[in-house]
């Protein structure tokens, strides 16, 4: 249960322009950074000295451009064994109630849609960065925004590194926001 303080504290950050500004930059840049590592290999220079051929060179560079464009699937797998996820049971995550069946549909990427809240309650499972939510989020077509009160909760405690998805569900209904389990305030 999160203490009256840190609700205290959160309001004020919410309210103080400069913490505002500070993390909106921190955001863009982590978003400038994302799209920088995704475009890098995709326009390579022509005038390197080597003895490959065209279509040999096309295949390298397919290959290379595949390998930094992992699907949402294959981002998450690699996340949950750089995490040290243990095998995925419909207990393995707990109170970011995953089934196994969804997990496997979206390390599958055969999901149809994604669902924004169940990608932030995984990540605060996992515990990811800041950095790795947005990728996740950008590759499933959302992204967290400093300008919506709710995301910025949210960025808030990706920021600071408090996994707790009780806290933050505690906060967000607090502040009258949407739940990060259902539709409803």
């Amino acid at each position: 249960m999160i203490n009256p303080t840190k609700i205290y504290k959160l309001s004020r950050v919410l309210n103080s322009t400069s913490e505002f500004e500070k993390l909106r930059l921190r955001i863009e840049t982590i978003k400038q950074e994302i799209r920088l590592e995704e475009s890098e290999f995709t326009n390579p220079s022509s005038t390197m000295g080597h003895n490959l051929s065209n279509a040999q060179l096309r295949q390298l560079e397919h290959s290379i451009v595949q390998k930094k464009t992992l699907s949402l699937g294959k981002y998450l797998k690699m996340l949950a064994v750089e995490k040290k996820l243990p095998p995925v049971n419909d207990d393995t995550f707990g109170i970011a109630t995953i089934n196994k069946s969804y997990w496997s549909k979206l390390i599958n990427d055969t999901l149809p849609t994604f669902e924004k809240n169940k990608l932030i309650r995984i990540s605060f499972f996992l515990k990811l960065s800041l950095k790795q939510v947005i990728t996740l989020l950008n590759k499933a077509g959302f992204t967290l925004s400093e300008e919506n009160s709710r995301d910025y909760v949210i960025i808030f405690f990706l920021e600071n590194k408090l996994y707790d998805i009780v806290d933050l569900e505690e906060i967000l209904l607090s502040m009258d926001m949407r739940s990060l389990f259902t539709n409803s305030r």
